[in-house]
């Protein structure tokens, strides 16, 4: 049995899609664990409504906590050998449940991986299947090539979260998807679309520049000072994730400079600083990084941005 978890919070334009999108699937050994984390919209009435036509669906209803909150008291809650999360404005591609179980058990592994969409753009699709150890993996997620931190577009052996749940707050998969990793001996990466990410305003990757903002870039510092600390192979690969997050954070806070500084954007402007030679220098990073670095560092960021947009490019 797969358990796949869906955390639902004032999602009632998009949940009906997700859901359908998971009943549908050609793996039908499924228990599909809805999580109301106290919406208001009517996203809860409709997670029982959509309850009482599957028998497959079981809901919770709870006090508003967060994401991690909602996943872990799933995680709680799991019957199945593999765990599937799904966020309730996204939905997966036919047959993406069959594969990535198939793969797991042709390779005997404990964790699979598939790509995504986003908007017109397709990240970790169209390559080959590979079949990775724990450190390879790893090494790859920390520069994203072939796999990334996101908890979704993954299927996972249940055993793999034992004693490990997500910390509440912002940016949760930092600390886990790693260690989770980790603990598998073995895992198959499809290369094939299997997962919608839906962009929309007010998700945290489409907010304003605040708070959560350093957070993220204070959690790649602490994920790369265990690294270091306990496996040193891995140490280059998460010091590239941290100066990755530093650059991404810093394009952030460039893209919303209306306001005076706040301490959280003043911070991240003097981590950007003190590393920008790091950043021009490491191998791992990724040329467009570095490309919007020089763009941020000499002022030329905002103009090109403008240019970029109005070219339609």
């Amino acid at each position: 049995m797969i358990s796949v978890i869906v955390p639902v919070y004032n999602v009632k334009f998009y949940l009906r899609r997700c859901v359908d999108s998971i009943t549908s699937q050609d793996f039908t050994d499924l228990e599909i664990i809805l999580v109301d984390d106290g919406s208001t919209d009517g996203s809860g009435e409709l997670c029982d409504e959509l309850a009482e036509s599957d028998h497959r669906i079981i809901v919770i209803h709870k006090e508003n906590r967060g994401l991690s909150s909602a996943r872990n008291v799933a995680l709680e809650r799991t019957k199945g050998e593999y765990i599937f999360f799904v966020d309730s404005d996204d939905y997966i591609m036919p047959g993406i449940l069959h594969k990535l179980y198939h793969s797991c058990t042709k390779y005997n592994a404990e964790l699979a991986c598939c790509g995504y969409i986003t908007g017109k753009k397709k990240y970790y699709c169209n390559k080959k299947e590979e079949v990775l150890d724990s450190m390879e993996a790893a090494k790859k997620m920390f520069i994203c090539d072939g796999l990334d931190s996101n908890a979704v577009c993954k299927l996972y052996k249940k055993d793999l979260f034992e004693n490990i749940r997500y910390p509440l707050c912002a940016y949760e998969v930092v600390p886990v998807t790693y260690k989770v990793i980790l603990r598998a001996k073995k895992i198959v990466n499809v290369y094939q679309e299997g997962y919608y990410i839906e962009k929309r305003q007010g998700s945290i990757t489409r907010t304003v520049f605040g708070k959560n903002n350093l957070l993220y870039v204070t959690m790649a510092k602490n994920e790369y000072s265990i690294i270091r600390r306990h496996y040193q192979e891995l140490a280059p690969y998460a010091y590239t994730f941290y100066l990755n997050v530093l650059v991404s954070m810093r394009e952030r806070a460039e893209e919303n400079k209306k306001k005076d500084l706040t301490y959280e954007r003043q911070k991240i402007v003097e981590l950007f600083n003190s590393h920008f030679i790091r950043i021009m220098k490491d191998k791992r990073l990724v040329k467009r990084k570095k490309y919007i670095a020089i763009l941020i560092k000499t002022g030329l960021y905002n103009i090109t941005l403008k240019i970029y947009r109005f070219s339609g490019f």
